[in-house]
């Protein structure tokens, strides 16, 4: 798969509004203390664990999310290299992003070398 077919597949992915919210609840990194699972998710989204189970599975396949089998369960959480990857390239893909949406990327890409850096 090359980088276009890669990132057409990543964006749709995120396109769905469920995975947004999936996305907005898993954390940045695998932390036991801090772990989402099928179960919690589905419990937070108020949907069925199945449905919740399809769409992480959307989301492992596009590289936006990484599980393990770690504290009992698989737990998920945001694949960093590619959520920030993704925000490098849109401003090529669309021009560039008005300022305060580029200045909020930029903050959000170099928090998360930053919490990479501490470990």
């Amino acid at each position: 798969m090359d980088r276009v077919e890669k990132l057409g597949q990543q964006l749709k992915a995120i396109g769905d509004p469920v995975r947004l919210r999936i996305l907005n609840l898993l954390p940045p990194e695998p932390d036991c203390n801090h772990a989402s699972n099928v179960t919690l998710l589905a419990e937070q989204l108020g949907m069925p664990q199945p449905t919740v189970s399809h769409h992480l599975k959307v989301l492992k396949e596009a590289d936006i999310i990484r599980g393990k089998k770690m504290c009992r369960d698989v737990i998920y959480w945001i694949n960093q290299e590619s959520a920030d990857h993704i925000l490098r390239v849109l401003p090529l893909v669309f021009g560039p992003l008005p300022a305060p949406v580029a200045e909020k990327a930029k903050r959000v890409v170099k928090s998360r070398k930053a919490s990479k850096a501490k470990r």
